[in-house]
């Protein structure tokens, strides 16, 4: 008597082409999300800026609104102090991990030797960030 056992191949084949077209689906479909981060000083908005009054406001009036400076300089010639702040918001996806979109806005604010703002600046600058 010759017994040929039935080929497993075959009777797995349904099982098998099933869960490959699953793994498949899983990998192809748009499965990564967009994160955004935000660091240091959100109050830089429109808003705020047009708060500051050249020629009459104060450090104190600035720092109420904007909190403290991320960094100080002051000119030895003239005493005028400048005061920045920056405020970054980068985008990432979930394949790559490192940020591939980076807005910062950097305010610069310049106070002569008694304290009064002389003049500000503000500066945004949007890039990709391609290396890889």
């Amino acid at each position: 008597m010759n017994k040929t056992k039935p080929s497993l191949g075959l009777h797995y084949l349904p099982l098998f082409i099933f869960l490959i077209s699953g793994f498949i689906a899983s990998c192809t479909s748009n499965h990564f999300t967009v994160e955004e981060m935000e660091s240091g000083n959100k109050y830089i908005t429109v808003e705020n800026i047009l708060k500051i009054k050249k020629g009459f406001s104060t450090q104190d009036e600035v720092e109420a609104i904007f909190g403290k400076p991320d960094s100080t300089a002051t000119d030895p010639a003239t005493q005028n102090m400048t005061w920045t702040y920056i405020y970054t918001k980068t985008k990432q996806n979930s394949f790559e991990h490192a940020p591939f979109l980076i807005d910062q806005t950097d305010l610069e604010i310049t106070f002569n030797p008694e304290g009064i703002v002389k003049e500000y600046t503000q500066t945004v600058s949007n890039r990709l960030k391609a290396e890889r």
